[in-house]
This record gives structure tokens, sequence and C-alpha cells, in this order.
């Protein structure tokens, strides 16, 4: 499959599952005006925030840092 073909394959599943999660939450139709104005948020806002792969390291960093609400964690006790 070439590189168009799949970026034009998850461009469709992504928009299959928006539509379904959208009819889910708000229970409407594709038909409706509000499910439309719905999908095209989620759509957009999809494709602009896009998250790359978390560092699990500076992950577990990050929550040592929040404090004693994280008592239930296991500790994390890496040389950096």
């Amino acid at each position: 499959m070439a590189a168009s073909e799949l970026a034009h394959a998850l461009r469709v599943q992504r928009s299959d599952l928006l539509s379904r999660l959208i009819s889910a939450v708000l229970g409407t139709q594709p038909a409706d005006d509000n499910h439309e104005l719905a999908f095209e948020f989620c759509l957009h806002h999809t494709g602009v925030h896009g998250y790359l792969d978390t560092n699990p390291r500076e992950a577990d960093m990050h929550l040592d840092e929040c404090g004693p609400h994280n008592v239930g964690r296991p500790a994390h006790h890496s040389a950096m």
C-alpha cells in the first residue's frame, strides 16, 4: 500500500470512528446539524493536536514532582 493510500485509509477510519463516537455520546445521526458541527470540530482538533510517543522516564519524573498524592504509584528509582 502506498503512503498516500495509507493516509487516505487512516483518514477514512478516523472519520468513521469520530462519527460513531459522536453518535454514541450525543445521540445524534450523521444527517443532524449538531452531529455535523461536532464532527467538524473533532476532525479539526484531531488533525491539529497530535501527540508523540510518551517517554516513560520523563513521565515518571513529572509524576514524581507532583508530590504526595501519588502515594499509590510505585516509586521509580533510576539514575538519570
